[in-house]
């Protein structure tokens, strides 16, 4: 945009937070992700937002391995606060915290840099200070801790892999990409390992021994028609059951005698002589 307008949209932020930010001593990298930050909150009239490393790294142009020790050090020195942790199905939330007065003079993890050293980043390489020496050399293990609670927990694919094999009789692989892609899709909708296995008993049971055993696999049953396979058994219950009670409704109605008293009172007699 050449000649950019307050009309074509604008961000509100107290005087009194943006002088501290600018006054504190920040570097680069911490800058740019506050910044990023303040755009998609305060940006848009909200306090927090969806703020995972890959929307940050988009945003910024910082690598990944930056973002999770920067986002550490504003954390620690409690300039940020996460306000919900990341789950399988959605981003971590995140917010700045406007009470200034909490703020670490000395932001945690950086505190290695020469004083009035500037810690700049390039795209796709580690943070570091302008002298070439490892930032947050003294905190490594707490980084690793942080890595650790940013990693989003897998579906347990080996778990649902070898039940199907061990009811169906077959040897599928956890690892293959195909296989993990349908599991992801179903846990993605909210279906849990309970409803893996219970999908697996229906279809086991009503295929397997017949010719269609072959479909016992993974694309077939994690397909698009889990939810059907799924409700398969509950549906076949009732089915039957709505069978057995019209069959009864039907002696009742039409001859006013349950199925038990013509088999006790008339046995060998037609129903058409009662």
């Amino acid at each position: 945009m050449n000649n950019p307008q307050l009309e074509d949209g604008y961000t509100r932020i107290a005087n009194e937070l943006l002088e501290a930010i600018f006054k504190a001593d920040f570097n680069g990298a911490q800058m740019r992700i506050l910044f990023c930050l303040i755009r998609n909150t305060y940006g848009y009239a909200r306090k927090e937002c969806d703020f995972s490393n890959s929307f940050v790294a988009k945003g910024t142009g910082l690598s990944k391995s930056s973002i999770i020790a920067v986002m550490s050090s504003l954390q620690e020195g409690k300039v940020i606060e996460i306000t919900q942790q990341s789950t399988f199905s959605s981003p971590r939330k995140v917010k700045l915290n406007k009470h200034i007065e909490e703020w670490s003079t000395i932001l945690p993890q950086w505190q290695t840099s020469t004083p009035g050293t500037d810690v700049t980043t390039t795209t796709g390489t580690d943070v570091t200070t302008t002298t070439g020496t490892d930032v947050c050399t003294q905190k490594r293990k707490n980084i690793k801790k942080d890595i650790k609670k940013d990693i989003v927990e897998k579906p347990p694919y080996s778990e649902i892999i070898d039940y199907l094999n061990s009811k169906a009789g077959k040897a599928y692989r956890w690892q293959g990409k195909a296989t993990q892609s349908h599991i992801n899709a179903r846990f993605a909708e909210g279906y849990t390992l309970k409803d893996f296995q219970t999908v697996i008993d229906n279809k086991v049971a009503e295929w397997k021994g017949d010719k269609m055993e072959q479909y016992l696999r993974p694309e077939t049953l994690f397909g698009n028609k889990f939810e059907g396979y799924l409700n398969q058994g509950k549906e076949s219950e009732e089915n039957g059951t709505k069978a057995r009670e019209s069959t009864a409704d039907f002696y009742l109605r039409k001859y006013g005698i349950s199925i038990d008293q013509v088999s006790r009172q008339n046995s060998g007699r037609s129903i058409c002589d009662i």
